[in-house]
Order: C-alpha cells, then sequence, then structure tokens
C-alpha cells in the first residue's frame, strides 16, 4: 500500500505517484520491495511453499525461487515449514522473497535486530551486490545498527517524528556511517 505524504512530495523515477490513475500507481509498486521487522507468514507452510507463492505471486520462474533460497541460504531449510524456523531464518527468508520481484527500491526496516550472522552476513554482500551491479537497486533501510553496513551508505537521512532533521552523504563527508550519525547529532543540539 502506497500512502501519500502528509507533506512534501515524494518521486520514483521522476514520477509524483499520487499524481497517476491507480493502474499506473500499481505498476509503481510492483517495482518496490519491502521487507517489515517481522511478517506472519503461515506457520504452517513449508519454506519452498512461501517461495513458490512469492514467485507466482511476482510472475518469476521456479528456477529464481530455487536460486534466491541458495542466495540466502535457505535451500537446506526447503522442507522446514515457517513455524520451525528461528529469527535469523525467517529475516532471511523474507530478504529472499522480496528480492524475488527484483525491486528498483528495496525498503528494509530494522531488519539486523532479529538477523542471525550468517543473514548479516550475506546482506551485507547482497546490498553491495545490488547497489553497485549493473542494474543499481535504491535501497532505504531503516535501521539503528550501524556496524553491518558501516561501509556500505552512501547518504544518511536522520528523521525526528517522521521530519527530515538533516542529511549528509558519504562522498561530501569522507565519514563512516556512525561518524556522520554522530555529526548529525551533534549539529542538531
Amino acid at each position: 500500500m502506497l500512502w501519500p505524504p502528509d507533506e512534501g512530495r515524494i518521486e520514483f523515477d521522476g514520477v509524483d505517484p499520487w499524481c497517476l490513475p491507480e493502474t499506473q500507481r500499481a505498476r509503481i509498486k510492483q517495482h518496490i520491495g519491502y521487507v517489515p521487522q517481522a511478517l506472519l507468514l503461515p506457520q504452517r507452510l513449508r519454506v519452498s511453499a512461501v517461495f513458490r507463492y512469492f514467485a507466482v505471486l511476482w510472475g518469476v520462474e521456479e528456477k529464481a525461487a530455487f536460486r534466491a533460497m541458495q542466495t540466502w541460504g535457505l535451500a537446506s531449510l526447503c522442507r522446514q515449514r515457517v513455524s520451525y524456523l528461528l529469527g535469523g531464518e525467517r529475516q532471511r527468508l523474507l530478504l529472499a522473497v522480496s528480492e524475488l520481484a527484483q525491486p528498483s527500491l528495496w525498503v528494509l526496516d530494522e531488519l539486523f535486530r532479529a538477523l542471525d550472522a550468517e543473514g548479516a552476513h550475506q546482506l551485507e554482500g547482497r546490498l553491495a551486490t545490488v547497489t553497485r551491479g549493473p542494474h543499481p537497486v535504491t535501497v532505504f533501510l531503516i535501521t539503528h545498527l550501524f556496524g553491518p553496513i558501516e561501509r556500505l551508505w552512501d547518504k544518511l537521512l536522520l528523521l525526528e517524528h517522521a521530519h527530515l532533521a538533516g542529511q549528509l552523504t558519504a562522498a561530501d563527508t569522507g565519514l563512516t556511517l556512525t561518524e556522520a550519525y554522530r555529526r548529525l547529532h551533534i549539529e542538531r543540539r
């Protein structure tokens, strides 16, 4: 679901989605991958069934779903029921199925809180790959834990009460993400 902003403007590839008819807005939504902090999946489904469901939903071949399972280290869990997955395995499952849609904008909400060490390492690698590949993906990462992405940031937006309170870019500052965050906080005082 896309909600219009209360203030300001949001554009997707230079277009304001809320100026478009619903049918065209629906096409834009197909290019947005979203991974929430937690998502309730049917507990009785097996991991392979979750991948098949999302592959059909997004019109992706089953081979691509299997490759995503392998990429995220989930192939060995394909017969496992969702109810038996650990927190980090569930997060990797959410990441993998969200990536099936091949989004051009990937919104990741507080993933590192529940992500296991293997998943954090895989996410760091995937972020580096998808943001710097031949068809770069824009990643909007909401996080309070900077460690795994310390070297991957391009732009830091500091939001307070849903309003932009400050921003810095890696290219302009040469700072690590933690240093940039501290600078923004000091400037805000």
